[in-house]
C-alpha cells in the first residue's frame, strides 16, 4: 500500500521529483487528497498543549483583544470604578496578566497589555487608552 496514490490509489511512479510525489500520484490527487496528510496543521489548530508559556501568551492576547474593543471610538468615555472594571471582567478579562504597569505622579495608574491599557485616576475613574 506505500507504492500506491492516497487518494485515488493508483500505484505510483518511482519519479521523486514532483512537488505532489509525497504519497500522490499528481497534482490533482494532491489537492483531492486527504487534508490531514502530506499537509501541516496551522498553529491554531495544534492539539497538543501549549505549555505555561503558550498559556500565557494566550491569555494576554484575549485581554490585548478585550482593551481593543473598550478602546472603540465611538464608545471612549471614562467609567466609573466598578463599571469599567465590571465590564472587563465580563469580558473574560484576566486582571493577572498584563505586560506593565506605570504609575503616574499624579496619582493616575496605567495598566497596559502590549500597546493597549487602561488608565485608573485618582477618583477610581477607567478610561481605556
Amino acid at each position: 500500500m506505500k507504492n500506491r496514490c492516497l487518494s485515488c490509489k493508483q500505484k505510483l511512479s518511482l519519479r521523486s521529483n514532483s512537488s505532489h510525489s509525497r504519497g500522490f500520484c499528481s497534482e490533482y490527487c494532491f489537492a483531492q487528497g486527504p487534508v490531514h496528510i502530506g499537509r501541516s496543521k496551522p498553529s491554531w489548530k495544534r492539539t497538543e498543549p501549549l505549555g505555561v508559556k503558550g498559556q500565557i501568551q494566550r491569555i494576554l492576547k484575549k485581554n490585548h483583544d478585550i482593551l481593543l474593543s473598550f478602546a472603540v471610538p465611538e464608545q471612549r468615555r471614562a467609567f466609573s470604578d466598578v463599571g469599567g472594571l465590571h465590564w472587563l471582567k465580563s469580558q473574560g478579562y484576566d486582571f493577572d496578566y498584563h505586560t506593565h504597569m506605570v504609575a503616574q505622579a499624579d496619582g493616575r495608574t496605567e495598566v497596559w497589555c502590549y500597546d493597549k491599557g487602561y488608565r485608573i485616576d485618582a477618583q477610581g475613574r477607567i478610561e481605556p487608552l
